[in-house]
């Protein structure tokens, strides 16, 4: 991945400006912060700018996670992590040799990695340095113009990134220019892909990833939908007016996460989809492929218990006797049906309204 057409061509004016008309051409497609970090440090090397290590940080809308990291080290591939909420408060952050950009207000720092004054204060300078590093390099590149750098990290929308060299004089002038100009361009097609995966977590967070991708590729005018022959399963908690009224505002959901990595997640670990998740009921429907191997055998009463700590999407939590999940699900049922996903709604500007239903009794699934 990276330009073609002869690159490089042994002229560092043509090469760095093939890198730069590769990074936009590459920003109008369905880019991917990965390969593109990789190749676009990969065309660096092979213009004569020699990057032993690089690290994008990138801001992100997710219910989990505060930023995607992508680390580049030559000749090893990439990394890919995730970092959570919070993480500005972990003793990591705090001796980042990033984070005095944002205590001094400014938008670039470099570091002489063969310093030993400059590298002891931080770890992250220390590992660029035993891996051959000399010289350092960080860029933050916000995705609105004019705007101002926010007093906290988790605030940011914008590129964090670094950059470290191995050349024993470290960065050249001309590479600090090159890198200058570069990164922006390589910011502005992180954040194409940022604005599609954003998409992506808000209609798989509301609708469910089958129905949210559908929505995203164009299916969303009124009356668009699909027939599902499936199976439904509908569950809800034992005892959760009690427990809302009892329990903490942070306990109470921290239960509803528990619940629903033992109902959620085991299901879609088998392939389900999610129809929906409210505070009280759980809807799962099986695809066709699974609908008839479940209309011939009856459906289980209970979730298996798990084996060892349980996974919740607030993190690892121990066993406790209290969220058994023989305990929480308060009823269950699975039909055979054919289900149909719809889009619909009210067009706006419209003054028309449905006329008011009389309230019905909800059936009682619990069995």
């Amino acid at each position: 991945m990276g330009p073609g057409g002869g690159f490089p061509y042994g002229d560092w004016e043509r090469d760095i400006q093939a890198i730069s008309d590769w990074l936009v051409a590459e920003a109008l497609g369905r880019v991917k912060v990965r390969p593109l970090l990789a190749g676009f440090c990969d065309a660096m090397n092979a213009a004569g700018l020699p990057i032993l290590r690089a690290i994008s940080a990138l801001s992100t809308l997710h219910p989990m996670y505060v930023a995607h990291t992508y680390t580049y080290v030559r000749g090893r591939g990439n990394v890919t992590s995730d970092i959570p909420h919070g993480a500005q408060n972990t003793e990591a952050w705090q001796k980042s040799p990033l984070k005095p950009m944002f205590d001094n207000d400014v938008t670039e720092c470099r570091y002489d990695l063969t310093d030993p004054a400059q590298v002891a204060p931080f770890p992250l300078l220390a590992e660029a340095r035993d891996l051959g590093g000399t010289d350092y390099l960080g860029l933050l590149t916000l995705f609105e113009a004019g705007g101002e750098l926010p007093d906290e990290v988790h605030h940011l929308d914008g590129l964090m990134t670094s950059w470290v060299t191995d050349r024993p004089e470290g960065f050249a002038a001309k590479h600090l220019r090159a890198l200058r100009r570069l990164v922006p361009r390589f910011a502005l097609a992180a954040k194409m892909a940022k604005r599609e995966e954003t998409a992506l977590n808000i209609v798989t967070a509301y609708m469910g990833r089958d129905a949210g991708c559908r929505v995203l590729n164009g299916q969303i005018k009124l009356g668009d939908g699909e027939i599902i022959p499936s199976v439904i399963w509908y569950s809800d908690m034992r005892n959760s007016t009690e427990l809302c009224e009892t329990l903490s505002h942070g306990d109470y959901l921290a239960a509803l996460n528990q619940y629903f990595a033992c109902t959620a997640g085991a299901v879609m670990e088998g392939g389900a989809r999610s129809c929906a998740s409210s505070a009280m009921p759980c809807w799962r429907s099986f695809p066709s492929a699974m609908a008839a191997t479940a209309r011939k055998k009856p459906a289980p009463r209970r979730l298996p218990q798990p084996a060892g700590p349980r996974t919740s999407c607030c993190g690892p939590t121990q066993r406790d006797a209290r969220w058994d999940n023989r305990n929480w699900i308060s009823g269950s049922a699975c039909t055979w049906a054919r289900s149909c996903t719809a889009i619909s709604g009210c067009p706006r500007g419209s003054n028309s309204r449905s006329p008011a239903r009389p309230p019905t009794k909800s059936p009682d699934w619990r069995t």
